[in-house]
């Protein structure tokens, strides 16, 4: 199994290469909307691709992931910004493709499940039916090793899965613990063939294939797949959302949701604010395209 942290490190060693840009604090958005503003006019573009995570983004956090539903009014704003010609609307997110359009039940948007591996029913992988049962053999591993530990979910998502411990008392298990135990049952699965690799996000553990795809590739596909040219606008809270800002960062605007080290330009302070940028999105946006 590769892991994500140390296939960067030894990127980061290989001459000639461009640096990453570094994380940093980024300012409220709401203190910096001129800015925003002045972005969009100086845009030259012909419509506002808006870019959205769902959990942590257009619906709050909860304990039991299958329990999350869009926040109270986010479902008329999106359909506002879709029935717009100004907007394209994607919502980019962990969650498995089938399970996201059910959750945000939008017709018009752009859907990526499986953090871009599943596209409009599409994915970039080359054998996706081998990596659906590799990732059910070792999701029935994990449950019969996990079973112990009180408060872990495991979510078999086809081609990824997650393991959520937001649950889990961790006097008893720290997740850099939980992390190694699940890489070990991994690396047994797999006999260590690297046919998987692992992430973190917020409370959860991911399982992948080691493909160089990842949201970022996922958003830079639907705009090149726009017809006219459009600004791109991604809005998201987790660590995988970092590789849309990574897109958004060189030519469009980024918005992380929550206060953390990031590269997006602008913050705002939960799902809330999300709501209210996007209401502002409805109302004035399209007056600087």
């Amino acid at each position: 199994m590769t892991n994500s942290t140390n296939d960067s490190v030894a990127d980061a060693t290989q001459t000639n290469r461009t640096p990453a840009p570094t994380p940093t604090p980024a300012p409220l958005l709401c203190n910096r909307k001129e800015r925003f503003r002045h972005c969009l006019e100086t845009s030259g573009a012909e419509r506002l691709l808006v870019g959205l995570d769902f959990d942590g983004t257009l619906a709050p956090h909860v304990d039991d992931p299958t329990r999350a539903t869009l926040r109270r009014g986010n479902r008329e704003l999106l359909e506002r910004l879709v029935a717009h010609p100004k907007f394209t609307v994607a919502v980019i997110s962990g969650r498995e493709l089938a399970d996201l359009r059910s959750r945000v039940d939008v017709d018009g948007i752009r859907y990526a499940g499986n953090h871009g591996l599943e596209m409009d029913a599409n994915s970039p992988l080359n054998s996706p039916d081998s990596v659906r049962s590799t990732i059910g053999r070792v999701c029935g591993m994990l449950a019969r090793e996990l079973a112990s530990i009180d408060g872990v979910q495991i979510e078999n998502k086809g081609i990824t899965a997650s393991i959520h411990y937001r649950s889990v008392d961790t006097d008893n298990y720290e997740p850099d613990q939980l992390c190694q135990l699940i890489d070990q049952v991994v690396s047994d699965a797999t006999t260590g063939d690297g046919t998987l690799r692992l992430t973190t996000g917020h409370n959860v553990i991911e399982l992948r294939p080691p493909i160089d795809w990842d949201k970022g590739r996922a958003l830079s596909q639907f705009i090149d797949e726009e017809t006219a040219s459009v600004f791109p606008l991604f809005i998201g809270d987790d660590t995988t959302d970092e590789d849309a800002f990574s897109v958004t960062r060189r030519a469009g605007i980024g918005v992380h949701v929550g206060a953390a080290e990031t590269l997006a330009d602008f913050q705002v302070s939960g799902p809330a604010a999300v709501s209210a940028l996007l209401e502002w999105l409805c109302e004035t946006c399209t007056e600087w395209l």
